[in-house]
């Protein structure tokens, strides 16, 4: 390096040319600055922070408040439990009643059920509203009821009770039934058929049990007439007594006797003992009496 004098003089003109282009550029960016306030003042709030006070008058910086931001708390509603139970008008549990509840107000028939258990019982769990209830019951007519009286419409706002009355047809009291009869007294005598023998049955003859012995004189005996199907019945006087069974027709040709019997003599029955069914047979005389075992 040469420090020689000759050689620092020799670079004083190109120095002072430097510095004075250096001064020249600086007062040109200066009064540029001056001469623009609006630049001025954009570059005065890009360098320079605000003031405290000048931030807290600022509000159009702040970010809007979005209404999504905003969290709004709703608290359930409150539940309360309706209880109940159905009784008859004379206080048995009556089951499978059908207990509704609906909004006072809301038509569209959605609502809350239940139906009565064995006992009697229901229960259902509601939100706190003003209801309508119903009630339905295969027993007679229901009513719901609380204890000042009926209700149809009430507001739930705490745990309730709801009994049901269903008023069951209540049957009349049969009368009491009439007096037995005494029992009638036990037929004394001989009822029975007189047919053919084939089994026709004989209209109109006659069945006559004539007391032995003979009555003195004409008296009455015992007697009846068949009917169309043959049939006759005739009463003895009670007590014991001794009879001859004899039966006849209107036609000669024909004979009568009862069925089963030789036809050796007449038939005896004794009385009481005796007493019931005998059937006669009415045949031609040349069969009798074989025709009366038939």
């Amino acid at each position: 390096m040469n420090c020689s004098g000759h050689g620092m003089l020799g670079r004083l003109p190109v120095l002072a040319a430097i510095t004075a282009v250096a001064l020249t550029l600086l007062c040109s960016c200066s009064a540029k600055v001056q001469g623009s306030p609006t630049t001025a003042a954009t570059v005065t709030s890009a360098v320079a922070p605000a003031s405290s006070a000048d931030a807290s008058d600022d509000t159009s910086i702040a970010p809007p408040t979005s209404p999504d931001a905003v969290t709004t708390s709703q608290e359930p509603p409150a539940h309360f439990a309706v209880t109940g139970h159905a009784l008859s008008s004379d206080g048995a549990p009556v089951p499978g009643v059908l207990v509704g509840f609906r909004r006072d107000g809301d038509n569209s028939g959605a609502g809350f059920t239940a139906t009565t258990d064995s006992s009697g019982a229901y229960q259902l769990d509601l939100p706190a509203a003003t209801y309508v209830g119903q009630c339905l019951s295969s027993g007679g007519e229901c009513t719901i009821t609380t204890t000042s009286g009926a209700a149809t419409t009430f507001e739930l706002s705490q745990n309730t009770v709801l009994d049901i009355v269903v008023q069951t047809e209540v049957e009349p009291t049969p009368p009491p039934p009439p007096p037995t009869p005494p029992p009638a007294a036990a037929f004394n005598g001989f009822t029975g058929i007189v047919t053919t023998p084939d089994g026709q049955p004989v209209e109109g003859a006659w069945v006559e049990f004539a007391s032995v012995p003979d009555c003195p004189g004409v008296c009455y005996q015992p007697h009846s007439y068949t009917d169309a199907n043959g049939e006759y019945a005739v009463e003895l006087p009670a007590g014991e007594a001794i009879y001859r069974a004899l039966c006849g027709v209107d036609n000669f040709d024909y004979d009568c006797g009862p069925q089963g019997s030789d036809g050796n003599g007449p038939t005896i029955v004794h009385m009481p003992e005796d007493a019931g069914q005998m059937n006669f047979i009415v045949c031609l005389l040349e069969e009798a009496p074989a025709c009366f075992q038939s």
